[in-house]
């Protein structure tokens, strides 16, 4: 997951526990939450979006299980590999993860 730099100059390090995603408006104006499957797939992407060259290795139930709702997901975005998942989809995803069973 794409995430805002915010770094401590000489230790190249995050300094906020809360990761800012990338997220982009669609052409609907509905936000787009920006995931990739690995680093290196996201490496010509993120050029275009100065700031966001870090990132977060993640689990996608633990994504689903934070982010808000109403938003939808690209991943792999521009890649032969990628797909789009509209808010809708998304948030029955949420609802479904909210009402499994613990054990």
């Amino acid at each position: 997951m794409p995430v805002q730099e915010e770094k401590a100059a000489e230790l190249s390090i995050q300094r906020s526990a809360r990761a800012q995603p990338l997220v982009l408006p669609d052409e609907n104006g509905r936000l787009i939450l920006i995931l990739f499957s690995s680093p290196e797939r996201s490496r010509e992407f993120v050029q275009e979006f100065p700031g966001y060259g870090g990132g977060r290795l993640t689990e996608f139930v633990w994504i689903l299980e934070r982010m808000g709702r109403d938003y939808g997901i690209a991943l792999n975005p521009g890649q032969d590999i990628g797909f789009d998942m509209e808010p809708e989809t998304v948030n029955q995803l949420i609802d479904a993860l909210a009402n499994r069973p613990t054990h």
